[in-house]
């Protein structure tokens, strides 16, 4: 048996329960399901309403990506992902991938502008806008699906991601 719950964080945490009998051994004596998932949850300091009860052959989704947007509200399979959530993960990621390529843009504008190049200052301004706009992509917006939202990597930004 698994426990789901969103805990303190608001993210969801995996509880998975002894076996039965290990329990059945521990207290010297049959239990029924009832008696077991009761025996559980007291001892985790859950409430039937703190949680959602799991066979034991259930399994999380294996797709991490967006583990901070999981959410267990009106999912039959346990776990869903919260696509605002997974957006605003997406975005901060696309934030950290645009960081070092705004800084090397960074130095060399103040090159260009030690040399008076205007010509190329505009060139690095319109890229640097390039990249301070992946966040407002459309593709992010739209993204209706965890596949889709882990697509949507602006043009700007395709060198800068793993295995691209």
């Amino acid at each position: 048996m698994k426990f789901i719950r969103k805990n303190e964080e608001d993210t969801v945490s995996i509880t998975s329960a002894a076996p039965k009998y290990n329990i059945e051994r521990l207290l010297g004596r049959e239990l029924t399901d009832i008696e077991y998932e009761d025996f559980v949850l007291e001892r985790h300091g859950f409430t039937r309403n703190d949680v959602k009860i799991m066979p034991s052959d259930w399994v999380p989704p294996s797709d991490r990506t967006y583990r901070g947007a999981w959410d267990i509200e009106n999912s039959k399979e346990g776990i869903k992902v919260d696509m605002p959530k997974a957006r605003e993960i997406q975005k901060k990621e696309l934030r950290k991938l645009r960081a070092p390529l705004l800084a090397k843009l960074d130095i060399e504008y103040q090159m260009a502008d030690e040399v008076g190049d205007t010509a190329k200052k505009a060139s690095i301004a319109q890229q640097k806008k390039a990249l301070r706009d992946v966040t407002d992509d459309i593709s992010i917006s739209n993204a209706s699906t965890v596949d889709e939202l882990k697509k949507a990597v602006p043009l700007v930004l395709k060198g800068a991601t793993k295995g691209n």
